[in-house]
């Protein structure tokens, strides 16, 4: 019986691996299919948790590649940055752009899509970001939502009081809190935080 492998890697706009799995790919007789996940963090792990859950029941690889497309489809991931500092020296924002915004206290809420980081909102202060959390949650009630996930770079008592209000709203959904990926981690800077759930 042939063997499938199967690698599931993060945005390719944030990260080098998957151009270097699909150089690799190319190296070897074994047949493997690399997918951009489009994604990072917690909601990368959606579309691994689900393909490897199939492979153990042994669904065909164009079932399980059908399923991690739909879990990509309907999954979202937001990403709070309250220290402008890492996004100024990864280049992502202008410098004298990234000095103004520091001084004037901004935050941010970036939504992470298949094709790049898109600005949600930017505010001065933790209200910013609240405010845009509770917009999330009461759209989040409009759909169904399975799984959630609540990374960070250090707990503080914003990101304490944004988990309470998550497992509050979706009791019925599996929560999974941890420490942010390297990379989002890189990117992000401290006391940042993401949100991901899957609705499907």
């Amino acid at each position: 019986m042939a063997v499938l492998f199967i690698a599931i890697l993060a945005a390719s706009y944030l990260s080098g691996t998957f151009q270097a799995a699909q150089q690799a790919s190319q190296l070897t007789s074994a047949d493997v299919t690399v997918i951009d996940s489009g994604t990072v963090d917690r909601a990368l792990s959606f579309q691994v948790l689900k393909a490897a859950e199939l492979a153990n029941k042994g669904q065909s690889a164009e079932e399980i590649l059908h399923a991690i497309k739909n879990i990509k489809s309907n999954s979202e991931l937001y990403v709070g940055i309250v220290h402008l500092e890492n996004l100024i020296k990864g280049g992502r924002i202008g410098k004298v752009m990234g000095r103004v915004s520091t001084m004037l206290n901004m935050k941010l809420m970036l939504r992470v899509t298949n094709t790049g980081l898109e600005l949600e909102t930017k505010g001065r202060g933790l209200k910013t970001l609240q405010k845009k959390v509770d917009a999330l949650i009461d759209h989040m009630k409009t759909s169904s939502v399975k799984e959630i996930g609540v990374t960070h770079v250090g707990l503080t008592p914003f990101i304490e009081k944004i988990i309470a209000q998550l497992k509050e709203n979706f009791p019925q959904a599996d929560s999974y809190i941890d420490y942010a990926s390297p990379t989002l981690m890189s990117h992000a800077g401290k006391e940042a935080f993401a949100i991901s759930y899957c609705a499907v």
